[in-house]
């Protein structure tokens, strides 16, 4: 069985308690949008999967909060652990 670990990150502009409840809101529809795509995808190829999500907010980016960049920071990283050969 594959392991998908989806990290959903957000950038950082604006710090109001507000702001962070639509980020969080848009990160995890970003993890569930590539879950089902990877899902979809993975069925096609009898590929059974078990999946983990996270949000880290803005605590990880890439570039520069305050920056033209900033945009980027926005993004769902996958992490895929194999199963060992038996």
């Amino acid at each position: 069985c594959t392991h998908i670990t989806l990290n959903g990150h957000t950038s950082g502009k604006g710090k109001s308690a507000a702001l962070e409840r639509v980020r969080t809101k848009l990160a995890k529809a970003r993890n569930a949008a590539v879950k089902k795509y990877l899902t979809a995808r993975l069925a096609e190829l009898s590929v059974t999967v078990t999946f983990e999500t996270h949000v880290f907010q803005a605590n990880d980016p890439l570039y520069s909060n305050s920056g033209k960049k900033a945009y980027l920071n926005r993004r769902v990283e996958v992490v895929m652990s194999l199963p060992a050969d038996s």
